[in-house]
């Protein structure tokens, strides 16, 4: 569906019961550039796993969301081409 209609953002739970956020963010901004705020109880791994991320930590307020929003669309990601790699892109650096 990211494929047809590019998202304005995304909000990625870590652990999904099918997968991983963090793969499924890789699979839709591979030809993309997207915001991207992480919402998760293990900052830790995002942080490992995705340098730069907009990370929220569970439980969050309002106020944290909002906040995270406007760090992330200032910080958009792209998935690199040969590896699947979550970077800035070019457009945020």
């Amino acid at each position: 569906m990211a494929q047809e209609r590019c998202p304005d953002l995304i909000t990625a739970d870590d652990r999904l019961g099918d997968g991983s956020g963090i793969g499924a963010v890789r699979h839709i901004c591979r030809d993309q550039t997207i915001p991207v705020v992480f919402i998760t109880a293990d900052p830790q791994h995002i942080a490992q796993t995705v340098p730069h991320a907009v990370i929220l930590e569970k439980p969050f307020t309002h106020a944290g969301l909002v906040r995270a929003i406007n760090r992330a669309v200032q910080t958009v990601f792209v998935a690199s081409p040969r590896d699947g790699t979550l970077e800035p892109s070019a457009l945020s650096q």
